[in-house]
């Protein structure tokens, strides 16, 4: 993105500079959570386990009515939770 920085005060620069770093914050927050997923997927095939966490039916369908039910500043963890339970499929059994 092309963007005049040099139109803004300090302090909106300072606060752009703030929203990036949160940004990447929660970024690296989101890589440790699918990387966890990935090594709770690895380590449950491994043991023979055709379930990991967050992938059971069951479970995802208790996080989604959890969420319907949640209030506003409650829903983006819970929401996050969901998309990361739901974004692959279950592995399947052999």
């Amino acid at each position: 993105m092309d963007h005049d920085f040099a139109a803004l005060t300090a302090e909106e620069r300072a606060l752009i500079a703030e929203e990036e770093r949160l940004l990447e914050k929660a970024r690296a927050s989101i890589d440790r959570a699918l990387e966890k997923e990935a090594r709770a997927r690895t380590a449950a095939r491994a043991s023979g386990s055709s379930e990991t966490g967050l992938r059971s039916i069951d479970a995802l369908r208790a996080l989604r009515e959890e969420t319907a039910h949640a209030s506003e500043d409650d829903l983006p963890p819970l929401l996050l939770e969901l998309s990361v339970g739901s974004a692959w499929p279950s592995a399947p059994t052999s």
